[in-house]
């Protein structure tokens, strides 16, 4: 959650895709922060307030009790999330995985990915190093969700 909006009891939740077809009326949801214990809620309400969204929690109707959500990451189960096409991921299911040269030099693990407006960035890091992964198909050669392995093939200077 990015921030409140209003004195009823709505957030600002800056979504990682512009369209989130997931967030609807009705789902439950799991919202995560790192000072305290989870809370699951329902959605009553989602509306477009671009860049982000405003969301409307059943339970949550005061600036106060909104206010208390700020800064909390929003969790939805995995069946309700959309299918994906062949070759697709979610970035969750990404996150841990090791990446290996062609030559099966281990790179590190990602730690993070970057979205950005030309294509996301995977964030390796193996100990005090960190590299950006750009994913595009010049450079990740094969990305094996099931079998836990990233295979890429680097440009010179990458990984300097």
């Amino acid at each position: 959650m990015v921030n409140t909006h209003g004195v009823r009891g709505e957030v600002r939740f800056l979504p990682h895709s512009s369209t989130c077809p997931t967030l609807r009326p009705g789902l439950r949801v799991t919202l995560r922060k790192t000072d305290a214990p989870e809370e699951e809620f329902e959605l009553r309400q989602v509306r477009p307030h671009a860049p982000c969204l405003l969301l409307q929690f059943a339970g949550v109707d005061s600036l106060d009790r909104a206010e208390a959500l700020r800064g909390s990451s929003l969790l939805v189960g995995e069946t309700d999330l959309p299918q994906l096409h062949a070759g697709e991921f979610y970035h969750y299911q990404v996150i841990g995985l090791p990446v290996r040269t062609l030559t099966q030099e281990s790179i590190g693990t990602i730690a993070e990915v970057l979205t950005t407006p030309g294509h996301d960035v995977f964030v390796v890091r193996n100990g005090e190093k960190e590299y950006l992964i750009p994913v595009v198909e010049e450079v990740i050669q094969t990305i094996a969700i099931e079998d836990r392995l990233v295979i890429i093939d680097p440009p010179e200077g990458l990984l300097e």
